[in-house]
C-alpha cells in the first residue's frame, strides 16, 4: 500500500524500528530511498542513516552523513548530538585531526562536555600531544566530578605524568582518584600507584601512609601482599623497626 497516505508517515518509524532491531543495513537502505525521493524531514533521515552506518562500523560514511546534516540542517534538533557523534565517527575512522577540529567546534558547557573533553584527550594521545591530553582529562576531573569518566580521567592523568617522569605529580593524581572515588574499580590501582610513586621519590612518610590506607581499605585485594611488604620497607626506612 505504498501510495496510501499512512504509508508515507510510516516510513521513518519503520526505518527507526529496523535500526532498533539491529537491522542497520535495512535502515540505511530505507533512508537512502527516502533521501533520493526528497522525503522530509531530511534531518531525521540523515540522523537515522548516520547512526546506522556507525553501528555497521562504517565510520567514515557515518561522519559524512553527520556532516551533511550539520551543513544542510544547522538548526535541527539533531544538530548538537550530531556534532559530537561526527567527531566520534572521525576518531573511530582514524581521522584524529579532523575529530579534534569537529570537537572544538562544539560550544563549551553543554550537557556532553565531559564526553567531548574525553574525545579531545583521546585524539590528543593519538596525535602525540600529551599536554593536550592531560589538559582535557583535567577539565573532566575539575568540571565534571560526577561524570562516570572522572575516575579514569584521574588515572590517565597519573599515567601520562608518570610517562614523562613526573613521578610525584603522578602520585598526587593517583591519590586524588582514591580520595574522591574510593568505590571506583580503579581506586585500588590508583592508591597502589600513589604509594609506589611516593616511595620512588623518597617521600617515605607519604608512602607508609598510602600503603597503610591500601591495607585498611582493600585488605583482600590481590596486591595486598605487595602493599604489606612495601609498607614494611617504608617503616624500616623511617627507623620504625617495631612497626
Amino acid at each position: 500500500f505504498g501510495s496510501d497516505l499512512r504509508a508515507e508517515s510510516a516510513r521513518l518509524p519503520a526505518a527507526w524500528a529496523c535500526h532498533r532491531a539491529g537491522r542497520h543495513a535495512d535502515a540505511v537502505a530505507l533512508a537512502d530511498q527516502a533521501l533520493a525521493a526528497g522525503a522530509r524531514p531530511s534531518d531525521g533521515w540523515l540522523y537515522l542513516a548516520a547512526n546506522s552506518e556507525r553501528q555497521l562500523a562504517r565510520h567514515a560514511a557515518a561522519a559524512d552523513r553527520y556532516g551533511r546534516l550539520l551543513r544542510e540542517c544547522p538548526d535541527s534538533v539533531y544538530a548538537p548530538r550530531s556534532a559530537y557523534e561526527r567527531a566520534l565517527a572521525l576518531f573511530n575512522a582514524g581521522r584524529h585531526a579532523e575529530a579534534v577540529d569537529q570537537a572544538r567546534a562544539i560550544p563549551p558547557g553543554g550537557p556532553m562536555e565531559d564526553q567531548v573533553c574525553w574525545l579531545l584527550a583521546e585524539s590528543a594521545i593519538a596525535l602525540g600531544d600529551e599536554n593536550g591530553a592531560i589538559q582535557n582529562y583535567r577539565l573532566i576531573a575539575d568540571r565534571h566530578p560526577g561524570s562516570p569518566l572522572a575516575p579514569e580521567a584521574w588515572y590517565r592523568i597519573g599515567d601520562l605524568l608518570n610517562k614523562r617522569g613526573e613521578a610525584w605529580n603522578a602520585a598526587t593524581a593517583y591519590r586524588e582518584l582514591f580520595l574522591r572515588y574510593p568505590a571506583s574499580g580503579l581506586a585500588p590501582k590508583g592508591l597502589f600507584a600513589a604509594a609506589y610513586g611516593a616511595a620512588k621519590t623518597g617521600r617515605r612518610e607519604d608512602a607508609a601512609r598510602d600503603w597503610g590506607r591500601f591495607l585498611e581499605t582493600f585488605p583482600q585485594h590481590e596486591l595486598a601482599a605487595d602493599a604489606l611488604f612495601q609498607k614494611a620497607v617504608a617503616e624500616a626506612q623511617l627507623g620504625r623497626n617495631e612497626q
